[in-house]
């Protein structure tokens, strides 16, 4: 049964992700600077602004923006930040292999090629750099959602594409990249009578986006 194997195989992997990472918060230590993130995380909730001490005050160097703002979120409802940073990990590495393993059975009804994926997921890179507290796993799995909708879906999916690319910008500058590149490549896929549509839901988003930023720098 396919439809089974494509919600086992990404349980296992992840499986096999969150069991890695455990071992060590556990027994290990996290990466220095996922930490210092974690540091900002933790001073935005207890004491409302962005730094690694009161002492030295407000820091910009919150590359992953909205990944910290997510952890502080966690944090404030009373989870630990590692591990909310571990199973946030866990939810990528089961969209990675869910969202590949759609793609691979769209082509063959082997599964040699999922089992594979599975096994080798939990071990990559991006996955040893989520194991010491990076957002490799969960930023990854944004941008695999993000290019399979670009990709496999239908028009009516086409709304969604500009959020997803903004949120890829929020969470690291490089995922601007991906957005912008990414939504011209589906703006020219489409077919003329939706194009409104999606220029519409662009403007949209731009201008929240926009409206944001106007009313930060009038509280400034």
């Amino acid at each position: 049964n396919f439809r089974n194997i494509k919600l086992y195989l990404p349980f296992i992997s992840s499986l096999i992700f969150m069991s890695l990472s455990s071992l060590i918060l556990i027994k290990g230590h996290l990466h220095e600077d996922a930490y210092i993130l974690f540091i900002y995380a933790e001073n935005l909730v207890n004491h409302s602004f962005i730094g690694y001490s009161l002492g030295t005050g407000p820091a910009e160097g919150a590359t992953d923006f909205l990944w910290m703002i997510i952890l502080s979120v966690l944090s404030f409802l009373g989870l630990d930040i590692g591990w909310a940073a571990a199973a946030l990990n866990g939810i990528g590495i089961f969209l990675i292999v869910y969202i590949l393993c759609q793609a691979s059975f769209k082509y063959t009804n082997n599964p040699a090629f999922a089992v594979l994926l599975t096994l080798f997921i939990p071990f990559s890179y991006l996955a040893q750099a989520a194991l010491v507290g990076f957002s490799t796993a969960f930023y990854s799995s944004l941008i695999l959602i993000y290019f399979y909708f670009l990709i496999y879906s239908n028009d009516r999916w086409t709304v969604f594409v500009p959020a997803i690319g903004l949120l890829l910008a929020l969470i690291r500058p490089d995922g601007a990249i991906f957005g912008v590149i990414g939504s011209m490549t589906f703006l020219f896929a489409l077919r003329k009578n939706e194009r409104s549509k999606y220029l519409l839901a662009v403007l949209i988003t731009y201008s929240n986006l926009k409206g944001k930023e106007y009313e930060r720098s009038g509280k400034t």
